[in-house]
């Protein structure tokens, strides 16, 4: 929580506002490079990740070293989940992976979904249900997973 002017404004409830300026400060510009990085800021193993989104860790290992330079909007979505991160550092890395994902119509469900996921706590199988129950038109993430 900041306080400015007097105004109570809300950053994050779980990390501190200095713990997410210095991820997003210190994020490395590559998709590989920023996911080990944020893997190891988050104290996450290859099959950590790959069991918790639902993905084999040959898919993690080939994001991790950069021999995927288009891995689809889910399988990113999934790995913010996976990996908890506040939607400030989501956003950055979806930006580093791909500028198209920002563009995609898809990108606002998922965005709010990273939100929610980030203050609820919510695993990759109760996102998935929120997207089932709620929107249809949106693919469940998974359905890009193995590179």
């Amino acid at each position: 929580m900041l306080l400015a002017a007097g105004k109570t404004f809300f950053v994050h409830s779980h990390e501190s506002y200095d713990t997410i300026c210095k991820v997003l400060h210190d994020l490395p510009g590559s998709t590989g490079e920023a996911i080990k990085y944020l893997m190891q800021w988050r104290k996450k193993k290859v099959e950590e990740l790959a069991e918790d989104i639902r993905c084999s860790p040959k898919t993690i290992q080939r994001l991790r070293n950069g021999e995927t330079t288009r891995p689809g909007l889910q399988l990113m979505i999934a790995i913010c989940i996976g990996l908890w991160l506040p939607i400030d550092i989501s956003i950055l890395l979806l930006s580093i992976t791909r500028n198209d994902y920002l563009r995609e119509k898809e990108f606002l469900v998922y965005k709010k979904l990273i939100e929610i996921a980030y203050e609820k706590h919510l695993t990759f199988d109760h996102c998935n249900e929120m997207l089932k129950s709620g929107t249809p038109d949106v693919p469940l993430l998974g359905n890009d997973m193995d590179l």
